[in-house]
């Protein structure tokens, strides 16, 4: 077999193996011809004296790596290679990528289109070339009109389904003289051109993005993840954020692939966080009108601006980046006064099929920095398919601020369980001094708080990760527990019956209850600090022995 032989020093030849290329280069030696011969002047490889295209070279040997065998009906040129990538290499955020081969498709779904269409001018369907150059300076305006925009935006006009924003992009061809000229330059003005077919393309596939959500399967959602304190709820966010963006089941189970995604997709500024609480209003959450200083000619003077919020930045950034996932998280939703944070945003979470609004809304404000200043009547507010709105709820604080029924009709509710991981290095813990396991402490706690009294509840039960171990130890020291855990339960958990778990007799006080139990010396358990028989449930049980208050008690 002949040496293969590339003209270019930088191409990763590893990403693909080498006997992968020898067979691709062989089928195309054997006098297999493909319909496209465009990349061999620029980027080839030279094989028995005759130079083949890089490209489509490189993409039968992926085929090939994929299938075993060559595409002899050529219909998988330009086959989504990122995805055979990542099957090969399993790059760090190959699966992200994806995103580049979703603007692919969206480009020659519409290059096909494009080709069914009438010329304006003449009624004739339009040429080959005439059709490129609409592709090629569509997406250079875009590109110039990308450079004077203050948020990130996708990397090509393919990148953005909104229809909306096409519009607006058209718009400021007309009023930026700079964008005017650069179309002038091309002929009868084709980079307008293509814009103003890419929005026909896009409104006659869908309603308000449905093409979008049928393309990519983005049908976002509001979602409330509740369960009692410490159960997990804000993991089992990042793990719900890792499904949705496209990580698979082993990706999910590994801690640093998830984490990885996570803090990647907010580095991206995909990701926006909001907590909740009595003092939180809608203007927090919305954006104010706040002063200015700005430097004049007559000097200085105050003008008011608009400064938008958390949720007005996450839904311009979700309309105009219309093919990524974005996800907004309210932590402890019910330690505000939702209804009124959300105001008249309540209307736009009942929520369509395809993952947008049902309704829409008028917001004078939130239209200027979404759709721009001077955005015709038209041009409403609503929350796109690809934002999800995903909140946590702690069962204990239910009666904090409650949930009107209306309000959580509006959401998907999804109850996380208080379940202890089985793996001994995570939920094994120890209380140090007591001999006894998180695990079997909790279990007991959660027990008694099951029960049925009117007065204690089991919204009140202790989450498996409620406190976790000191840093790089197998226990939680007794100040941690006692400070954390025990004030818990004296504080709230038994607040209306502390006679039910804790011996009031001797511990009246919580400062009782913390400085007895961080007093108590390795061996004597929980001494006296809980009723005898909760005291003998909660404690691995050995030879007894007196400790230093004359009491007999079990040891570890």
């Amino acid at each position: 077999m002949a040496d293969v032989n590339f003209d270019k020093n930088n191409f990763d030849f590893d990403k693909v193996e080498v006997e992968h290329f020898k067979k691709a280069l062989n089928w195309l030696a054997a006098g297999n011809k493909w319909p496209s011969i465009r990349d061999a002047e620029v980027f080839h490889i030279k094989f028995d004296d005759k130079n083949y295209p890089l490209k489509v070279v490189f993409d039968q040997a992926c085929y090939i790596a994929e299938t075993g065998n060559p595409d002899p009906d050529f219909k998988n040129l330009g086959y989504t290679t990122r995805e055979v990538l990542t099957k090969l290499k399993k790059d760090k955020f190959a699966e992200i990528d994806i995103v580049k081969d979703r603007e692919k498709e969206i480009r020659t779904k519409f290059r096909f289109w494009l080709g069914r269409c009438p010329n304006k001018k003449n009624g004739t369907l339009l040429a080959d070339r005439t059709m490129d150059q609409y592709l090629s300076y569509a997406n250079a305006i875009y590109k110039e009109w990308g450079k004077k925009q203050s948020s990130t935006i996708p990397e090509s006009i393919w990148g953005v389904l909104d229809p909306s924003v096409v519009d607006m992009i058209l718009n400021d061809c007309k009023e930026d003289l700079e964008l005017s000229e650069i179309d002038m330059k091309w002929n009868d003005r084709s980079g307008s051109n293509g814009l103003s077919y890419y929005k026909e393309f896009l409104l006659e596939n869908g309603d308000d993005g449905e093409y979008r959500n049928g393309v990519y399967g983005l049908n976002g959602e509001n979602i409330i993840l509740y369960g009692v304190p410490g159960s997990g709820k804000s993991h089992a966010i990042k793990e719900m954020i890792g499904k949705l963006s496209g990580l698979n089941v082993a990706d999910l189970k590994d801690k640093k692939r998830l984490e990885d995604r996570y803090n990647y997709l907010q580095e991206k500024g995909c990701i926006t966080r909001v907590v909740f609480h009595p003092d939180y209003t809608y203007s927090d959450f919305t954006g104010q009108i706040l002063p200015k200083i700005v430097e004049g000619v007559e000097g200085r003077k105050v003008e008011y601006e608009f400064r938008p919020g958390p949720f007005t930045r996450i839904l311009k950034k979700a309309l105009v980046r219309s093919t990524e996932p974005f996800f907004l998280i309210i932590e402890e939703i019910n330690r505000g006064n939702s209804a009124a944070i959300f105001g008249d945003l309540f209307q736009l979470l009942d929520r369509k099929n395809n993952g947008n609004s049902e309704y829409q809304i008028d917001n004078h404000e939130i239209q200027e920095v979404v759709h721009g200043k001077g955005y015709t009547f038209d041009k409403k507010i609503y929350i796109p398919a690809n934002l999800w709105l995903l909140a946590t709820m702690n069962t204990s604080d239910q009666n904090v601020f409650p949930l009107d029924t209306a309000f959580q009709r509006r959401w998907e509710m999804e109850l996380i369980p208080n379940e202890f991981d089985p793996a001994p290095d995570k939920q094994g813990f120890t209380i140090n001094g007591t001999g006894v396991t998180w695990k079997e402490f909790a279990d007991v706690v959660n027990e008694k708080l099951e029960e049925g009294d009117e007065i204690m509840s089991g919204d009140k039960r202790l989450g498996a990760w409620f406190i976790l171990p000191d840093s790089g130890e197998n226990f939680v020291s007794k100040k941690r527990f006692a400070n954390k855990v025990l004030k818990y339960l004296w504080d709230d958990a038994f607040k209306f019956n502390r006679s039910a778990f804790f011996n009031t007799d001797d511990y009246r006080t919580l400062e009782d209850v913390i400085e007895k139990f961080v007093g108590l010396k390795d061996g004597q358990g929980f001494g006296k600090l809980f009723k005898t028989d909760i005291f003998k449930q909660s404690t691995v049980k050995t030879e007894a022995k007196e400790d230093t208050d004359g009491i007999e008690v079990a040891n570890a």
